[in-house]
């Protein structure tokens, strides 16, 4: 906000940021940044039969930015930066094949309509009106784990000038409800040689408010990390028949399973260390295991089938039920190649380590210390509020400004008493300045 009263472009623009164990960042914003990445080649694709020969190397389901812990050390997310969005799966145990949206890590689809109706809303960038605000506001709901860290990360860079050429255009496309008249935010930091007081300018604040503590956020291992696989961008051992319903029966004598078509019988896994003889897999039904079967390479019918990536497996399949339905059955055969599992070790369970890494709550206190600090050595005010938190407030205490001066624990309707503290603060800062 600019401090001048009376200078008819001094408004207030208001971005909100909802956060829970991610961020939705929309994809009219992440179009505007480096974040949908582009077509990656595979190395040595599988020619017999013919597998991906490319990938997309970012997901295009979901609008979730996985950060590193030196990206919380800077205020900034620049345009040219290159992001990198979180992975679309759905870890945690379930007796289901499909994911409901409550069990994606980013709980968003943009092409699925199994998710859309319940998706949470976005981030609301640079708004002047105080009905869209409101309105945006009345769609937020409290549900999931909690990722201050992430949402900090997000508001500090709508306050970043970094940012401002990804506002403006957003702020010139008249399709898009942001305002024309925001064109030019984030205003430039204070700049000492012009003002001795950074509050001069343009007053930059962040209202930063949880209703819990730092907690697990889950992620996936990043390329090459695992053995021959990189779960994020690459093919997968999982082939799919084109017409599965009615394709198969009429190729070969072995393909028919002498009953109806089902879901299940469309998949095929490729087993590399197996003879040649026994090279792919036909789980079955996945409550028996009297019609899963093996094919010999030349038994397949190269025309009628192609490979998947991880990401269209992991948007068909709940972590836990892929692991099993595809992996359990075979797991003797993968081990060797591999290295996932032994016959002790239910394979299931290997390949969900392998998958899922973690960011715990010590290291997303850390995260939120560091870019709160960067935030205040940039002249940014920020006021913390602890909604009925009964433990963990110290990370909300270290990022407001001068300590308990700027922060509030309240509970119930003690919330609007603290949102009216602050709001009171903010004009006699303006109007002593």
């Amino acid at each position: 906000m600019k401090n001048d009263p009376d200078d008819d472009s001094a408004i207030t623009s208001v971005s909100i940021v909802p956060y829970y164990h991610t961020v939705h960042v929309g994809e009219d914003l992440l179009d505007q940044l480096n974040a949908n990445g582009g077509t990656v080649s595979v190395q040595n694709p599988i020619t017999n039969p013919p597998g991906l020969t490319s990938v997309q190397s970012e997901q295009q389901f979901s609008s979730c930015i996985e950060f590193t812990p030196n990206d919380f050390k800077s205020t900034a997310i620049t345009p040219s930066q290159k992001l990198t969005r979180k992975a679309h799966f759905a870890y945690g145990s379930s007796s289901t094949r499909f994911p409901n949206y409550l069990q994606f890590e980013c709980q968003e689809d943009r092409f699925d309509t199994r998710y859309a109706a319940n998706s949470r809303p976005h981030i609301m960038v640079h708004r002047t009106e105080k009905s869209q605000l409101d309105a945006h506001i009345d769609t937020l709901t409290a549900s999931g784990n909690t990722a201050i860290d992430v949402g900090m990360k997000w508001g500090v860079a709508l306050l970043d000038p970094a940012i401002q050429p990804a506002v403006k255009t957003l702020a010139d496309d008249t399709t898009i409800p942001v305002p024309s008249r925001v064109n030019d935010r984030p205003a430039n930091y204070w700049v000492p040689s012009v003002s001795a007081n950074p509050q001069d300018e343009t007053l930059k604040v962040i209202v930063l408010m949880t209703d819990g503590v730092n907690t697990t956020q889950y992620g996936q291992t990043t390329e090459n990390q695992y053995p021959y696989i990189n779960f994020k961008n690459s093919p997968a051992p999982v082939w799919r028949f084109k017409n599965w319903s009615t394709h198969e029966g009429k190729r070969h004598d072995r393909w028919s399973v002498n009953r109806n078509m089902e879901w299940y019988d469309q998949y095929l896994i490729y087993v590399p260390g197996n003879s040649w003889s026994n090279r792919w897999y036909r789980p079955g039904d996945p409550n028996t295991s009297w019609d899963d079967q093996w094919y010999s390479t030349s038994e397949i019918p190269w025309d009628g089938i192609a490979q998947m990536d991880w990401v269209d497996l992991l948007d068909d399949f709940h972590v836990d039920y892929m692991a099993e339905f595809f992996w359990d059955e075979a797991e003797r055969y993968y081990h060797s190649y591999y290295g996932w599992s032994t016959r002790e070790d239910p394979m299931e369970d290997k390949l969900k380590a392998s998958m899922i890494t973690q960011t715990n709550w010590w290291q997303a206190n850390t995260n939120l210390s560091e870019i709160c600090a960067a935030a205040r050595a940039k002249g940014i005010l920020i006021y913390a509020i602890g909604f009925e938190v009964n433990t963990g407030e110290g990370p909300m205490r270290d990022c407001a400004t001068e300590g308990d001066a700027y922060y509030f624990d309240v509970s119930g309707r003690e919330i609007s008493t603290a949102f009216a503290a602050i709001a009171n603060h903010i004009n006699q800062l303006r109007l002593v300045q």
